[in-house]
């Protein structure tokens, strides 16, 4: 609040000395929001604490052992997703505000946890076999799970992430690569059954508030096919 603006405003006769007094005693006793300082910090502290956990279990990975860790993961992950499930609201199509400022990242967190658990049980016991796109689809489709009912943007991100990967290992067969034909029928016939889901998403405004994120998808993996699908590829 600029005080010599209405200092200015006074001098002119515009408003009176009484009210430029109440302005200067609101400037003096206004507070100060300190909510996105908060939020950046809790995103900072998730961050380091999964970087950091990364590094011990890295490091001491002989001492602790495989089934510790996936237990530890699962354990930190299924209580994650206790509490969000606790305190949400329900599903809305409509914008759901999140009940406090912990929830948010504490379902990012079990997101997380949960992407790193699948992947690590395909990694290290290889429980999908060379079935890659299992592997994929599964995380895929509980991630879309939490970001609709939950309504967050962040786990929707990892979600479309997740689409682009499964959709990379299922509609692009390991010859097409080597072939470099990526203007292949199954590829455009893929492209074209993911944009009558987006239309279908769209259509029936199951989550208003996504809508323009999906469509972005869309028109982007939409432009991608189309070059592919025009231009031969030597």
């Amino acid at each position: 609040m600029n005080i010599d603006f209405f200092e200015k405003l006074y001098h002119e006769q515009l408003i009176t000395e009484t009210d430029l007094e109440k302005i200067k005693v609101f400037k003096t006793n206004q507070s100060v929001s300190v909510h996105w300082d908060l939020r950046m910090l809790l995103y900072l502290g998730m961050v380091s604490l999964t970087s950091g956990l990364g590094i011990i279990i890295y490091k001491n990975i002989d001492t602790i052992g495989h089934e510790t860790i996936l237990i530890t993961i699962a354990i930190c992950c299924i209580a994650c997703f206790f509490y969000c499930i606790k305190k949400s609201k329900g599903y809305s199509n409509k914008k759901v505000e999140s009940p406090n400022i912990w929830f948010d990242y504490v379902l990012l967190l079990g997101c997380t946890l949960m992407i790193t658990f699948v992947g690590y049980i395909q990694y290290q016991y290889n429980v999908f076999g060379d079935r890659w796109g299992i592997a994929t689809f599964i995380p895929m489709v509980l991630l879309f799970t939490a970001a609709y009912y939950f309504d967050h943007l962040g786990v929707l991100s990892l979600a479309i992430a997740n689409l682009a990967a499964w959709v990379s290992i299922t509609a692009t067969p390991l010859q097409i690569i080597k072939d470099n034909d990526f203007n292949d029928e199954r590829i455009i016939y893929s492209g074209c059954r993911i944009d009558c889901v987006f239309i279908c998403n769209h259509k029936k405004k199951y989550k208003s508030t996504f809508c323009i994120y999906i469509q972005k998808f869309r028109d982007t993996y939409f432009f991608h096919r189309s070059i592919g699908s025009i231009i031969p590829l030597s």
